[in-house]
Formats: structure tokens, sequence, C-alpha cells
């Protein structure tokens, strides 16, 4: 709290009337402006009537050397119940100073946050709204108005196309515009409609990751609502990579596709080209023209669907049961253990063993896949990301993107240095093949010629590996791209060194060149406007945000069950039972002996309980 003198100087009268203000607030107290303009700033007390009242009194006025200088003070000698519930004790201009700090490092505090910090550090109970406001209105100030961010896209996208990595690979960005309101009379106008980023970085760290790209899309959560998508693959060290991103109106096949296209011309590089991958294999959910823009946009690969959102249409549709018989028929390795798993739901639910049959077994099930997909069935390497993400989605969209953009970086730089202990494999690789090679110690390996080899496991089954081809009737050694357990005892009998059979994926130098280009920082705060390109078009729902997520199994809630035990009835709860809630104590004092006389009295004493009605209440007190 800042103490004011006679004599002091301030170089603005803004600066002068800002201090002189605070200061008495600060201690409790309040004032009444009296002059306030370029030349002078006067201030006197609330009940300062007449000779007999409060002689408080402050002014500060513009001398020669065109500073400001605080001429008069004097103190306030009113009663303390003057200073109750003054106004500005709840103004804006005066909290935000107090909490500039905290929406600075946290956007997210809430406004009870704030206001017990406010009462805490400063004394000032403050209310809810006045919290709000100061909490908006800092976000504002930090993150700029949301409408200023989409002349400024166009801006940033300039600013990376400037932007180079290793090889003179650039970044790429796409921004789309709508064209509107043309006239003869009227200058060409457009408004923001999508854009896609894709870092140099990434583009080159394609080829050296697996080829398995999750793609999904989530809700942003600022004013306009608009639509992250994001594809993600995986590095040799089992580490989710953000490969590219984009904005869109809405999830919807037309916007799919074009992302898709882009995505597809990102990564088609001078070094490599993304149509070159036979064993390619997109994993998204079901929904929303994701079939047919895949098939549309990437002809070569192999399109799976996520087994994860399967699993909830099968629970939200025919039960918890036939969610894990789903499970099980997810995870077969053989045909035969398909059919036996689809036979048990048949037995458990008709209708759940058609719904699994109408999807195809070779989208979604282990052993029908014809292409690897390294132990992920789900798409829950892009989902994890949303969840990592949720909170940038807040931001406005320039603010995201600058995020996203920063994260990414930061990830790169982390594992680019990463100490790792082998120098052949990635850390993860090397201690799965450990923990896979000391179990197939306990096997035994019949050598047939060269390359293929029948093992037998501790509990007696038979596999046959083929080194050559890089199989296993276990299908692990083709769907992982490692030797399972298997391969490493048909390698340790052929004298064969077991990490030549992983795939180049999971070696060392593959990794290292994964994050050798750099991503460089952008800063989008200081951004200036690009050609006109006003925000979108935007039609406001009815009803609060949502901010979470509905799962589909949450849309079909289970009814209300009454916990009465002598109810337990569907449809209503205990407080509104109708049944008689003396149930216990008639069958406890039945003492007669025929069920005659039980069946009358029960019948009685049922029709002796009043009946609670809505409305009663309300019908007693007009009468």
């Amino acid at each position: 709290m800042a103490v004011l003198r006679t004599g002091d100087l301030f170089s603005t009268m803004a600066e002068a009337r800002d201090s002189i203000n605070r200061s008495v607030i600060d201690k409790g107290e309040s004032y009444k402006i009296v002059c306030s303009n370029q030349k002078s700033h006067v201030i006197c007390c609330r009940s300062a009537k007449g000779e007999n009242g409060c002689q408080f009194y402050i002014s500060a006025s513009l001398i020669k050397s065109q500073d400001i200088r605080i001429g008069t003070m004097r103190p306030h000698s009113c009663n303390p119940h003057t200073h109750y519930k003054f106004k500005q004790l709840q103004s804006i201009w005066y909290l935000m100073p107090h909490h500039r700090a905290s929406v600075n490092s946290n956007r997210d505090i809430t406004t009870a946050q704030i206001k017990a910090n406010e009462k805490e550090r400063f004394g000032n109970d403050i209310s809810y709204m006045a919290a709000y406001r100061t909490r908006e209105k800092l976000r504002e100030e930090i993150e700029g108005k949301e409408e200023d961010d989409f002349p400024r896209i166009w801006t940033y996208g300039q600013l990376l196309h400037d932007q180079a990595a290793q090889d003179y690979q650039s970044n790429y960005f796409e921004l789309d515009q709508e064209k509107f309101g043309l006239q003869e009379d009227q200058p060409e106008t457009h408004r923001f409609y999508r854009c896609f980023v894709a870092p140099a970085a990434t583009r080159l760290a394609f080829q050296h990751l697996r080829p398995f790209i999750a793609i999904d899309a989530c809700h942003t959560m600022s004013r306009y609502r608009l639509t992250l998508m994001i594809a993600a693959m995986i590095d040799g060290n089992g580490q989710i990579v953000p490969m590219c991103w984009a904005l869109v109106p809405k999830e919807s096949y037309s916007h799919w596709v074009w992302f898709l296209n882009h995505m597809r011309q990102s990564f088609n590089t001078e070094h490599f080209e993304i149509d070159q991958l036979e064993k390619l294999v997109i994993m998204s959910d079901r929904e929303k023209g994701l079939n047919k823009a895949v098939s549309e946009a990437l002809p070569n690969a192999k399109h799976s669907h996520c087994c994860q959102h399967i699993a909830a249409n099968v629970q939200s549709r025919f039960g918890i049961t036939c969610r894990k018989l789903f499970w099980s028929a997810a995870y077969t390795r053989t045909k035969a253990e398909f059919d036996t798993a689809i036979d048990a739901m048949l037995k458990d639910s008709r209708p759940a063993a058609a719904y699994l049959r109408s999807i195809p077994a070779e989208t979604w099930a282990t052993y029908a896949f014809p292409l690897p997909r390294y132990g992920h069935i789900t798409s829950n390497i892009v989902e994890s990301l949303n969840g990592t993400w949720k909170h940038l989605r807040h931001l406005p969209p320039l603010r995201l993107l600058g995020s996203i953009w920063s994260s990414v970086m930061e990830t790169f730089c982390e594992r680019r240095e990463r100490v790792q202990t082998s120098p052949d494999l990635t850390n993860q690789a090397k201690a799965g093949f450990e923990a896979r090679y000391e179990k197939c110690r306990r096997y035994r390996a019949i050598p047939a010629d060269e390359s293929i080899v029948q093992v037998i496991d501790d509990d007696g089954k038979d596999w046959i590996v083929d080194l050559e081809r890089r199989s296993c009737t276990c299908l692990m050694f083709q769907e992982h791209g490692g030797p399972c357990t298997h391969a490493i005892m048909a390698a340790r009998a052929r004298r064969v060194d077991p990490y030549t059979l992983f795939s180049n994926a999971f070696t060392l130098s593959t990794y290292r060149y994964t994050y050798q280009a750099s991503i460089h920082p952008v800063i989008v705060r200081d951004l200036e406007p690009g050609p006109g390109c006003l925000p979108p078009l935007i039609s406001k729902k009815r009803g609060r945000p949502k901010t979470t997520r509905i799962r589909k199994q949450e849309r079909h809630q289970k009814k209300k069950k009454c916990s009465n035990s002598w109810c337990r009835q569907e449809g209503h709860n205990k407080r509104s039972c109708r049944t008689a809630n003396d149930s216990r104590a008639l069958a406890q004092g039945v003492d007669s002996d025929t069920e005659v006389e039980v069946e009358v009295e029960a019948e009685a004493r049922v029709v002796d309980v009043p009946i609670r009605r809505r409305g009663s209440r309300e019908r007693r007190r007009r009468e």
C-alpha cells in the first residue's frame, strides 16, 4: 500500500489520479470527487457538509515543470460508518492489479478463489459479479478480444511460411476464407472459415515414425466454438507425436476431406511421400463422414475403427455384459477364437451379435486386420492429446494456435535431449525386449530350416516362427513390429541377432532422426492485423455452454429406482414413493393364522396411510 505525502510528484495526471484514489481505498476509506481534469484532481469526504463536516481533502495540480504535485492533504475526521459499502471497493479498475498475476498464471481461476484471495490479502469482501468481471476483464487484457484474432491469423500464417527447418523444409499453413457481401460498390470482404497447421519438424519426422495415424476432433470452448482437428502418431519410444492440427467450423465429411487432403500434401516432401507407404493405418471413430472421407483422401491407407467407441455403442445399446464380451472378441488372434466369442455374445444378446456382424471384422478385430497397429486398437493416443490440450481449448483462436505450437516445440526439445540407455534400441523397446527375453528362456525350439522354427512354450502350446518373413502364428510379431517371445527363442536357436528383427522405427538412430529438427518459437501477441478477415458468423445456442464431454453411455442413464427395501420399483425415488412407509411394521406385526387375514389387514393399513400429492400445500394456501 503506497503512502502519499504532501509534495509527491507524478509524471502524468492519470498516474496521480490512480495513486490518490487507490491509497484512500486501501485504508478502507471513501471519497467524493470534487474536480478531475487534465490540470487538477480534487477529492473530499462523502459527508463533507458545512463547517462541522469531515475535513478530508486531497488536491493535486499541474505545476510549471509539467509534473503533477500533491498540494494539500487532510485526513478523515468522520464516523467510520460513512465508508461502509463504498462502491469503488467493487470497481474493476481497483481490483484488476490485485489479481493480474493470478489470472496470468492460471486463466481458469475460479471467481470463488478470487473472492477468497481479495478477502485474505486486502480485507475486501467483494461480490461474485465483481470477481467475475475482474477475471473476464483481465483475460481480455492478457489475451485480447477474440474477434481481433482472426485478422491476425493471416499474419501468423505468413510468419510460419517465412520460417524454415532442416533441408529448407518450411512450415505448412493453409487458410480458407469465405467471401460475402460482394457488390459493385463494396470492396471484397472475407470471413474466417478454417485453417491448417503442420510444423516443418513434424513433416520431417513423419518418415521416421510408425505408419499409424490417429485422427479425432474436439470442440473449442471459446466464444466462436470452433472445432479442433488433430492427427497424431507414435515414435519408436512409444510416445505420442502431434503431427498437424486445424480449426474448422464443425466436424463433417467436407471438413474431414479438406483436413486429410492437406495432411497428405504436407507430408509429401522432397525426400518422402505419404502415398508411397504400403502399410499406413488411419485410426478413427465411425462418425460424421469419416469412412467416406478417409477412403477418398487416402485410398491406399487401411482404415481402422476405434474399438473403444464400438464398445461404448455396445454398452449403451445392449448393456455392460455385452461390452465385456466385445472386448474378448476384439483381442482374439484366430478366426476360431473370434467365432467362439461372437457365439458367446449370441447366447447373451442376439441384437448385440447382429450389430457386431454388421461392422466388418477387418476394420476392428485383431485377427482380421491386415496391417500392424502396434498394439493400438483404439484412438486413445489422440484422445489423450485432446485431454492434455483441454486447458488450451478455452483460449481464443490465435492464442490457441500459438499455445499448441509452443507445446509441440517444448515436446520436441525435451525428447531430443532425453538420455537413451541403449546404443541400439529406444528405452521402451529395450525394456520390452528384456522382459520377453527372460520369459522365453523356458521355451523349447525345434528348427525346421534356416528361418522356420517350431517353438513350444511353457504351457505346451506350439507356435511357428518365420524369421525371414518376420511372422509368428501368435500374430504379436507382425502386430508390434518387434520379436515376440517365440521369435526371440527362434533367433537364439538359429544364432540370429534378435535386434535385427525389430522394425526400423524402434532403432535409436531413427529416434534421433525423428527429433533432429527444432521448432522455432512464434510470438502471436504482437502480430499486426492482416488483410480484412472478419470473424465467422455464429448462432448462439440456447442454454449454458457445455464445458465437459457427454459420453454416449451417459446419454442412456438408468431410470430412478426406489431405495425403499419394501418397494424397489423404477421410475421414482424413496422420497416420492407412494408405498406405505409402515410396510416393515406391517410385516413384523402380523400374527394371524391364515394368509387371507394377512392380506385383509395389509390392505386396511395401506388405505389408512395418507398419500402426499404434488401441489397440495399450494392448494391449501390458496384456500
